[in-house]
Formats: C-alpha cells, structure tokens, sequence
C-alpha cells in the first residue's frame, strides 16, 4: 500500500497504520477498530444538544438523540426531546434532520489538563454540557465528589485544556497548512506524546477511514 504524496505531505502526519499509544484513557471506550459505525459519523444513540441554528433558532438548545446519518443530505436524523413549547406551540416531536456542524455531542467525559489558573483542577474528570462557539470554549460539569467545597462545580475551559477520549466522533478545525480537511470528521484512536514528553503536548490521532488517520493539535478538533 502507497500513501499518496498529499497525505505524505501534511504537517499533521498522516498515516494509514494504527500505532502504539503513549495514553489510551480511557480505556473503558470502545475499540474502535471492530466497531461497524463509520470513523466519520457519529454513533446512533449519541446524545446532542443542537447549537448555531440560523434558519430554525427556536430549535437551538435542545437535547436530543441521534438515531442514524443520512448520506443523501448528509445531515444527522435526530430525535429531539419534548418540552413544554412542544404542548404549547403544537410543535411536532417527529424527528429532525440537522447538519453535523450544529450539533454538540454531550455527556462526554474529559480529563483537565494544563491549567494555570486554577491548577487544582487538573487531573480531575468531568462531562462536556455546552460549547460556545464565539468564545471557543466548552462547558464542563465537575464531578463534586472529586473536588474541594471550595471548587467549582463548572467551569468555561479551551479546547486544549480537556482531553477527549478514544471512540469519540470530532471535527477538524484551524487546519492552516492543510485547510482542505476543516470541516472534516473522524474518530479519536489515540494519542501521541511529542518528542518533548511534556504534558498535553502530544496530538490526537484521528482515524478518518480504514486507509487514513490524522495526528492533529487539541486546539484543532472539536465534539
């Protein structure tokens, strides 16, 4: 098998082997090498909460459940929950077809890692619940059993401060040198140290197909 040269080429080194992994956490995720679902989709059952909707803004912030992709549209069908505007309004509780880019994958658990500011925090667990797109962070409930009286019980962190687990679905972003890839998805297999051996400092290796996998910076993949 030859790697074509525009994969050879990319600062984010391509590669179409898997290779051993400096960190696995955690390991209770899938191995995504024998999972059926495409590198590139979202599982069915993910949970979401829908964000940046233009044409339909009163379906932003919902939370729903992905049931499967529909290749046609390229769009996600979602089962949204009820609320109380549902019974009000009459809407409709039928699914929905929403583009990946305005959904957020939630409940997904991540390390904190790196923070100066409040240091006590890192090493510490916690879920993803929002994501603010014009602030470029994620909101992320702390688990209080872990944490001082003293600590907070949420907090607004950058992408490159969290750690995302293998087996989860994420969007490249802020590719310069390979812009061509933006926009994409694939799924985290694992993660690789830099040569320095410092902490956060490696990259995530993004399996974008059977054939292909991406290392890319923390600051360049999104949920």
């Amino acid at each position: 098998f030859t790697v074509p040269p525009l994969f050879r080429s990319l600062s984010e080194q391509l590669t179409g082997q898997q290779q051993p992994w400096a960190s696995t956490w955690p390991s209770s995720y899938p191995n995504t090498n024998t999972n059926s679902n495409p590198f590139n989709q979202i599982r069915p059952g993910t949970r979401i909460i829908t964000q940046h909707l233009v044409n339909s803004p009163h379906l932003n912030g919902r939370h729903g459940t992905i049931l499967h992709y529909q290749t046609q549209s390229s769009r996600y069908l979602v089962q949204l929950e009820a609320n109380i505007s549902n019974f009000i309004g009459g809407d409709s509780t039928a699914p929905v077809a929403i583009k990946p880019e305005n959904l957020l994958q939630t409940g997904v658990k991540v390390k904190i890692h790196g923070l100066h500011s409040q240091p006590r925090l890192n090493g510490k667990e916690g879920t993803v619940s929002a994501y603010s797109k014009e602030r470029n962070r994620y909101i992320v409930q702390l688990n209080p059993s872990l944490l001082s009286t003293t600590a907070p019980r949420e907090i607004s962190i950058q992408p490159i401060n969290i750690r995302i687990p293998n087996g989860m679905c994420v969007r490249l972003e802020g590719l310069q040198r390979t812009p061509q890839w933006n926009g994409k998805y694939g799924t985290i297999v694992g993660w690789v140290e830099d040569e320095s051996g410092m902490s956060g400092s490696g990259r995530y290796e993004v399996r974008l197909s059977r054939q292909y996998a991406v290392r890319v910076k923390m600051e360049n993949v999104r949920l």
